[in-house]
């Protein structure tokens, strides 16, 4: 994937603000990750002995509910022009991705709070059942 990086840098450049390549935060040797800086994030992964990516949407646990359904991935022809690849990026699996992705941080905080209101009711009957 070395050999690929400069190509998936062109294609952050062309997907343009707030997508950006991300040189640090590689999670192997074959993947490379495109950004937004607010959590959204694009996987690209080179498809083994084929000259094809799979490029799939990224949903960090930390931010969205682990348990989304909705799985947003596409494959490009590696041969193809960095243009041509952010224009099927941004045509084909930016707007089910987005919109995925913003359920599955919906739920995230809803999970969040449902879990902060139950540990203050245990608590309060901890408190209520010692004091009895």
């Amino acid at each position: 994937m070395h050999e690929h990086a400069a190509l998936i840098e062109q294609i952050a450049l062309y997907l343009g603000r707030p997508w950006k390549f991300n040189a640090l935060e590689q999670d192997s040797c074959w993947q490379r990750h495109i950004i937004d800086g607010q959590g959204r994030g694009l996987i690209i992964s080179k498809e083994y002995n084929q000259p094809k990516f799979k490029i799939s949407g990224r949903f960090d646990k930390r931010i969205t509910d682990p348990h989304h359904s909705e799985f947003c991935s596409i494959g490009v022809s590696i041969n193809r022009q960095p243009k041509a690849i952010a224009a099927d990026i941004e045509r084909r699996l930016l707007p089910q991705y987005l919109k995925a992705f913003d359920t599955a941080r919906s739920r995230y905080f809803e999970n969040q709070q449902k879990a902060e209101l139950l540990n203050a009711v245990a608590q309060s009957f901890l408190k209520v059942s010692k004091e009895a």
